[in-house]
C-alpha cells in the first residue's frame, strides 16, 4: 500500500506542474495583453492567482510525498528515501491456488488440529500401558567412600508393569468434550473458507470495475481531454476566445486527468488485495 501511494502522489505532482505551466503560459499571454491593453486587469490577476494556487497544491503534495517516503523508508528499513516510478505498470493478477495454506485459515486450521489431536490422545488413555524399567547402579572412579572402583556391572535390576485405567468416566467425558470441539473447530474452517471464497468474489468484482474503469480513462478520456485541451488553448492564443470562455473548458480535461490517475490508484489497490486473497 505504502508503495501504491507513493506512486499516485508523484503522479498527482507531475499532473499538477503540466498544469501549472499551462496556467502560467495563460498568465503570460494576458500580461501580455493587459500591457497592450487589449484586455482588462481583472483577466490578468484571475490568471495569475490561478497559477499560483496550483503552485501552493504543488508545495502541499510535495510535503505529503516526503511524509510518504520517510513512512515507506521505515517500513522497509531502508537509509534513502524511496522514490516510486511514476510510469510504473500494474502488478499482474496472480492465478488461485489453494484455500489450504492461506493465512486466513491457519488459525482455525491451527484449532482444528489441535482439537484432533487432544481427542487422539484421550483415547489413548484408556488402552493399558506397558513399561519396563532398569536400575543400574554401575559406576567407574572415585565413589562416595573415597575408594576406586573399576568398570563392573552390579546393584542392577529390570521391572515390567502394566497399567490398565480402572476408572474411565473422566477420561471418556474428555474424549467426549474434544470430539466436539474438533466439530466446531471443524465449523469455523469452513466458514473462514466461505468467508474467504467470499472476499475473493467481491475482490474479483472490485478489479474487474476498476479495471474497465482505468481502461475508459487511459484509451477514450484521456485522449478526448487532451484534443479539447489542446484545442481550446490555442484558440486563447490566437483570441478566438477569452479566459471566462476558455477557463470553463479546460477545467474538465483537468478533472478527467485527476480522475484518471484516481482510476490508476484505485486499480492498484483492487490488484494487491485480489493477488493476496489469491495466494497461499
Amino acid at each position: 500500500m505504502g508503495y501504491v501511494g507513493l506512486l499516485y502522489l508523484q503522479r498527482q505532482i507531475i499532473e499538477l506542474k503540466r498544469v501549472d505551466s499551462i496556467y502560467a503560459r495563460v498568465a503570460n499571454i494576458f500580461a501580455q495583453r493587459l500591457a497592450q491593453g487589449a484586455t482588462a486587469a481583472p483577466m490578468a490577476q484571475l490568471a495569475q492567482l490561478q497559477s499560483e494556487n496550483i503552485t501552493m497544491e504543488i508545495a502541499v503534495l510535495t510535503s505529503e510525498l516526503t511524509v510518504a517516503q520517510i513512512q515507506f523508508q521505515v517500513l522497509t528499513n531502508t537509509r534513502l528515501p524511496y522514490s516510486a516510478d511514476p510510469s510504473a505498470e500494474i502488478v499482474p493478477i496472480s492465478n488461485f491456488t489453494s484455500d489450504f495454506n492461506h493465512v486466513l485459515l491457519l488459525q482455525t486450521q491451527a484449532a482444528q488440529n489441535t482439537a484432533t489431536a487432544t481427542t487422539k490422545y484421550e483415547q489413548k488413555r484408556l488402552l493399558p500401558e506397558f513399561s519396563i524399567q532398569v536400575n543400574s547402579n554401575t559406576i567407574r572412579g572415585v565413589g562416595g567412600d573415597e575408594k576406586k572402583y573399576g568398570y563392573g556391572t552390579r546393584f542392577t535390576s529390570a521391572h515390567l508393569g502394566l497399567q490398565i485405567p480402572l476408572f474411565l468416566a473422566a477420561t471418556r467425558a474428555r474424549i467426549a468434550a474434544g470430539k466436539v470441539n474438533q466439530e466446531l473447530a471443524f465449523n469455523q474452517t469452513q466458514i473462514a473458507k466461505q468467508g474467504l471464497a467470499a472476499q475473493r468474489r467481491i475482490a474479483q468484482l472490485r478489479y474487474e470495475t476498476c479495471l474497465r474503469k482505468q481502461t475508459y480513462y487511459k484509451q477514450t478520456a484521456q485522449k478526448l481531454a487532451t484534443e479539447i485541451e489542446q484545442g481550446v488553448t490555442r484558440n486563447l492564443e490566437s483570441g478566438l476566445v477569452d479566459y471566462t470562455d476558455w477557463l470553463p473548458l479546460i477545467a474538465p480535461t483537468i478533472a478527467t486527468r485527476n480522475e484518471a490517475n484516481m482510476a490508476q490508484y484505485q486499480l492498484h489497490l483492487a490488484t494487491i488485495e485480489l493477488n493476496y486473497l489469491n495466494k497461499e
